[in-house]
């Protein structure tokens, strides 16, 4: 799988050379660590898009700043343009003409993809062979009168159940707060998780009477569950699971350089879902835990993705779920990875040791170039058989 990732943002640029103004850019196509590029020719549809907030009447200067960072669906497409990513390159300028009958002052954003004019990207789509599993992306907005979009930020937007999620990272070269592979196919694969008897055999019983297609409109099929998710990121697997689950607790939870970035996300989720489970920020740190929910407040659910890749941090994390574990032995844990180096197995050594069983392991294709070695997403999923803080 790969994303294509702003470099530079768009930009109004007033050439001299050309007439009439153009929107300039430059965008990479790069694998969830930036450590590859796309190796094949990719044809491309850049777009600019008349930006439309989302209608509401916010009470506050913070509700104002919110809603600005939902973008209108489905957009306007004002122009567009084919691009042609070239194997061998590791960046591409794209521009974009501007009409000069265009006179509108409001907000602009960009989106680029390999499908012209698709409101998101699909799971099904994104394992065809066309697509070689690029990820598309929207800009933030800009204007004609500001040329400056304001936030460092771009947005994905996937088709998850019946539910599309709009999710931001942060531009740049930087991986940090930026969505990962394993986060991403976890979420595309959790309506099937959660109502296949296969996997979630203990905590999630009820649901799996229930079709894929149901499962978020079963409110009264599904009992309130208390989720932890560790290492959350950017938020997109806790946001995935509160469209699906509805009256759950979701709790994200990551270091605090997290925080501003998944505040964005869980504001922007708070708007589009329509059920009543709730999403809170709390900052944890593996190798100092701090407060652990106590034992009256039972997890039902601790997940994570993309938490396996640096060996060195597996001992604190085992540690940070065992710790849980303790006080809500009943709990289900699954953790996605995607398997980058003989060195992660020491996770799997290290949940032996505190006394957990792994029940099932799934594994899903990556979409992308098979040939150029692509890995899958592996969900492993454990139950506790250690000493629980109740039995004391």
């Amino acid at each position: 799988m790969r994303y294509i990732r702003f470099l530079k943002t768009p930009r109004i640029v007033h050439d001299k050379k050309r007439p009439g103004v153009h929107v300039s850019c430059l965008i990479t196509i790069t694998s969830d660590l930036g450590d590859s590029f796309l190796p094949y020719d990719l044809t491309l549809s850049a777009e600019l898009i008349e930006y439309e907030q989302l209608a509401g009447n916010p009470d506050t200067e913070a509700e104002a700043s919110d809603l600005k960072l939902l973008h209108a669906f489905p957009n306007n497409v004002i122009t567009w343009k084919t691009i042609h990513w070239k194997a061998g390159l590791r960046s591409l300028a794209v521009t974009i003409p501007l009409s000069r009958t265009y006179h509108q002052n409001g907000p602009l954003i960009v989106r680029i993809g390999t499908e012209p004019k698709s409101p998101c990207d699909e799971l099904d789509k994104l394992l065809q062979h066309d697509s070689r599993g690029v990820v598309s992306v929207w800009s933030a907005p800009f204007t004609l009168e500001t040329n400056s979009p304001g936030l460092k930020t771009a947005e994905r937007r996937f088709k998850i159940g019946d539910s599309i999620h709009h999710i931001l990272e942060e531009t740049g070269e930087s991986i940090a707060r930026h969505l990962w592979d394993a986060g991403v196919t976890l979420s595309f694969q959790l309506p099937y998780l959660l109502t296949s008897s296969s996997v979630f055999d203990k905590a999630f019983t009820p649901l799996q009477n229930l079709d894929t297609n149901d499962l978020a409109d079963s409110q009264n099929a599904i009992r309130p569950l208390h989720i932890i998710e560790l290492g959350t990121g950017c938020g997109i697997v806790g946001i995935s699971l509160s469209h699906l689950l509805p009256h759950s607790r979701i709790s994200l939870t990551d270091l605090p350089e997290a925080h501003d970035i998944v505040a964005l996300n869980t504001s922007l989720a708070s708007k589009t879902r329509t059920n009543d489970a709730t999403l809170s920020f709390v900052e944890l740190d593996w190798d100092s835990p701090g407060p652990l929910p106590p034992p009256s407040n039972n997890v039902d659910l601790v997940i994570a993705a993309d938490c396996t890749y640096n060996a060195d941090s597996s001992p604190a994390f085992v540690h940070t779920i065992q710790a849980i574990a303790a006080r809500s032995p009943d709990v289900t844990v699954a953790v996605a990875m995607k398997k980058r180096h003989e060195s992660e197995d020491v996770f799997f050594e290290l949940m032996r040791k505190a006394k957990f069983r792994s029940m099932n392991a799934v594994c899903f294709p990556l979409p992308g170039d098979e040939r150029a070695g692509e890995e899958g997403v592996e969900v492993w999923v454990y139950e506790y058989h250690g000493v629980s803080e109740r039995g004391r």
